[in-house]
């Protein structure tokens, strides 16, 4: 991530007044333990630690290149598939002097041999070398290109068209896919395999308007070759674009009759109300490091929270673990559609830059993201990420009723966030940090739907298009030949949460029912039950049906002076279930959307609930790890979490969807001894200081 200018090492003074604060945190902490035997409180600078999780430097991604082809391991038929920061050592762990380290993955395509090597880039050491032979890492960038021109020279590519009525390929996209399910394909299974649908583009710039249904290819990357291409059907293709791209088609649609838009978003500050150094966010107690990861997206890392001059820790690192969509229907050119769009093809590098006045606020802080290409090459993505703040909504509020009195506050909310774009659809993941201590993640899905040509006129449900609704059994039917496919959206996030320290704990709390008795003669009693979760096999857990359920993560060695363990709970808001059968390829490839929550005892490999590569592998990630059975009890545990979607179209959803959001809550529970919004100023005595100011 290219830094801000306002970035940089510290000065020698910086560090004088580091080494002071360092002396006071340590007193302080002396102080606290020995008055409460329950204190655990981590102290060191906050920005030392902060340093550990920046992102590659672009000297440091230079650095691993060189000793990648030094070592011939790029170049001579290798290719860098992807270079990133390997996370640092837990505390406990970690030597005295922290080395940054880089994890690469390079491939030799034709011999389809694939390799995970962990680099040091300022000493240009290779550290560790090691096969992977299980599953295949995520679509190179070069392939969406080289598989497609491929294919577009085949004759049967040019066969298969023509009977379409398609003289001209060029007219035609070729898309990309993951290969999915090929369980009833003759590809060879030790090879390098990736899939192609097809789509009649013409001259539009929206390549996704006109599906050419009844034809998918299976390609060979390893051999270079097609080694199938499905056709099953010739169907209509439809005849709109609806190339909503291309501003003149929307003023068509519109009728010239066009609706005043917003012309900047949120509210602007004349001066950033947080502060960034060093890569690291403070704001309002919170401080964090945002960071692009080529294959994650967006992470949180080395997020807490400073109370008293203290740095309290919340969180090491959160990320996008894995994000599956499987689709509905089992046609043939369809079945196998499932995208894993982190292992199949990696969220970081198809992030896109952020409009300022339209994804973000004119004066947002933006980064930028550096990534190694394949080649080696360094590529940018400007304004890849932004911080800012905007309006929170009422942060708290009381009216008396008997002496006419009323204290209330309004908040502010600070948000990260990025965006990235799979093929048709668009996605953002934002972290939302709140007044009172509350950290919301949002999942924004928008883009364009994933649409099946049909023939209308032989579509027994939607012969009649003037008798909404218009649905069949496998989508929705979305304009004349055009039906947009039933679907789920899963996205899992993995939460290594450090509560005051390393050694936390987790349980589940639900609200049930009391029957009627001489203890509940009323029967108006619940009860709020407890269930501190022990061991690996017992943190797999379902959510369906049950009231009031969330997870209390929890540092069994820290209390409050109320005698609260201090901890954050983990609000499920967004739920959906898998409704593929376990026997699926998609279920087989993904077991852990079995439960909405997992929790394992940390291990530095284990970082995505599918496994590394999910792309031709099954039965890697969370189901797996959890058979140790590892204590959960006082421990560096993870939490995993799936949120997700069940989308079924709808005609307004045509040509580019609406922005649905889904996520999930984490609360401060026990974190605080009170409210910690309530020092927040109110507005009249705002004014008055802003007064007396001037």
């Amino acid at each position: 991530m290219a830094q801000n200018k306002r970035d940089g090492h510290a000065d020698k003074g910086t560090a004088f007044l580091m080494g002071l604060t360092m002396v006071r945190h340590l007193f302080l902490l002396f102080v606290i333990v020995a008055s409460f035997p329950f204190a655990l409180i981590a102290t060191e600078p906050i920005s030392s630690r902060a340093y550990l999780f920046l992102p590659l430097s672009e000297q440091e991604l230079q650095q691993a290149v060189e000793t990648l082809t030094r070592e011939h391991l790029l170049g001579d038929g290798y290719v860098l598939h992807s270079l990133v920061l390997q996370d640092p050592e837990k505390d406990r762990y970690a030597p005295k002097v922290r080395e940054r380290k880089a994890l690469a993955i390079v491939m030799n395509v034709q011999s389809n041999q694939n390799w995970q090597v962990l680099v040091a880039p300022a000493s240009k050491r290779i550290l560790k070398k090691t096969r992977i032979t299980r599953g295949q890492p995520s679509i190179l960038l070069k392939e969406y290109t080289d598989v497609a021109e491929s294919v577009r020279v085949d004759p049967r590519f040019a066969q298969a068209m023509k009977k379409r009525g398609i003289d001209d390929l060029t007219k035609v996209f070729i898309d990309v896919w993951g290969p999915g399910d090929l369980r009833a394909s003759k590809a060879p299974k030790n090879h390098r395999i990736l899939r192609t649908v097809f789509y009649f583009k013409g001259d539009a710039v929206n390549p996704y308007g006109r599906p050419i249904e009844g034809i998918s290819g299976i390609f060979d990357v390893t051999e270079n070759k097609l080694v199938e291409l499905i056709d099953t059907a010739i169907v209509p293709v439809a005849q709109s674009s609806a190339d909503f791209l291309d501003s003149q088609w929307i003023f068509e649609q519109a009728q010239g009759n066009l609706r005043a838009g917003v012309h900047s978003v949120g509210y602007a500050p004349k001066e950033d109300p947080f502060t960034v150094e060093n890569g690291e966010v403070r704001w309002q107690g919170f401080h964090f490091v945002p960071a692009m990861h080529q294959r994650e997206g967006l992470v949180i890392a080395d997020l807490g929270f400073e109370e008293g001059g203290v740095n309290r820790r919340i969180l090491r690192r959160g990320s996008l673990s894995e994000m599956v969509v499987p689709y509905a229907d089992p046609d043939s050119n369809w079945h196998w559609r499932c995208a894993f769009n982190e292992g199949d093809y990696g969220v970081g590098l198809l992030s896109h830059s952020l409009f300022p006045g339209v994804h973000v606020p004119e004066n947002a802080h933006v980064f930028d993201a550096v990534f190694a290409g394949n080649d080696g090459n360094l590529t940018r993505i400007p304004r890849a990420l932004a911080v800012f703040e905007r309006d929170g909504g009422i942060l708290w509020s009381h009216y008396d009723i008997n002496s006419d009195n009323m204290a209330a506050r309004r908040g502010k909310e600070l948000v990260v966030m990025s965006m990235f774009t799979v093929g048709n659809y668009d996605y953002s993941i934002q972290w939302i940090l709140k007044q009172d201590g509350t950290i919301e993640v949002k999942v924004l899905l928008t883009g364009i739907l994933a649409t099946k040509g049909i023939d209308s006129a032989k579509c027994a449900r939607c012969k009649d298009l003037s008798k909404p609704p218009v649905v069949d059994a496998r989508g929705t039917v979305v304009a004349p030949h055009l039906l947009a496919v039933a679907h789920q959206h899963f996205f899992n996030f993995r939460l290594d949460f450090e509560i005051d320290g390393e050694q936390n704990a987790i349980a589940e709390i639900k609200a049930t029912k009391v029957a009627e008795s001489a203890e509940n003669p009323f029967a108006n009693a619940f009860l709020v039950e407890e269930e501190i979760l022990k061991r690996e096999r017992e943190g797999s857990r379902s959510a369906g049906g049950v009231e009031g359920l969330h997870w209390w993560i929890f540092n069994p060695n820290k209390k409050n002076s109320l005698g609260h363990f201090s901890g954050y709970v983990l609000e499920p808001v967004n739920l959906a279930h898998p409704m593929a059968l376990p026997i699926s390829a998609a279920l087989k490839r993904a077991p852990f959307l079995k439960y909405p929550l997992w929790v394992t005892q940390f291990h530095e490999a284990e970082m995505h609930a599918a496994g590394d590569f999910p792309s031709q592998n099954e039965g890697d990630g969370l189901p797996k790890w959890v058979k140790r059975n590892a204590s959960l009890y006082n421990e560096d545990i993870v939490v995993w979490h799936s949120v997700g979607i069940t989308h079924i179209p709808r005609a307004e959803d045509w040509p580019v969807m609406p922005v649905v959001q889904i996520g999930f809550l984490m609360r401060p529970k026990g974190f605080f001894e009170r409210n910690p919004a309530l020092d927040v100023i109110s507005p009249r005595e705002e004014k008055t200081k802003t007064a007396a100011a001037n």
